[in-house]
């Protein structure tokens, strides 16, 4: 009886190490980017048969909204928070039980 074994498939990948292909991905994160200004506010919507599968849409106070395509929706948020401002801290004053006050 012959003795069949079955392997997993080997990961195919162009670098040698995970730290070579991070560090890839992280210079191409930057990369792209563009100079455009500062957005109001920004959004990670997924496309079809593009040739990345999600992109950002900003909105600014002047002008059309842009477009920026990524690869994953984490990479979308990033470039969200690299391109728009913080919002400023909330008052905690009114988190309070109507008693304590």
């Amino acid at each position: 009886m012959p003795n069949f074994t079955t392997q997993a498939p080997a990961h195919f990948t162009a670098f040698h190490s995970a730290a070579e292909e991070a560090q890839a991905s992280a210079e191409d994160g930057w990369a792209n980017e563009g100079g455009y200004m500062y957005a109001k506010s920004g959004y990670v919507v997924q496309t079809c048969n593009a040739a990345l599968p999600y992109k950002v849409v900003f909105n600014h106070e002047v002008g059309p909204d842009t477009e920026q395509p990524c690869a994953t929706m984490r990479e979308g948020q990033a470039i969200i928070r690299r391109n728009t401002p913080t919002p400023s801290s909330r008052s905690t004053l009114l988190d309070r039980e109507a008693s304590a006050l």
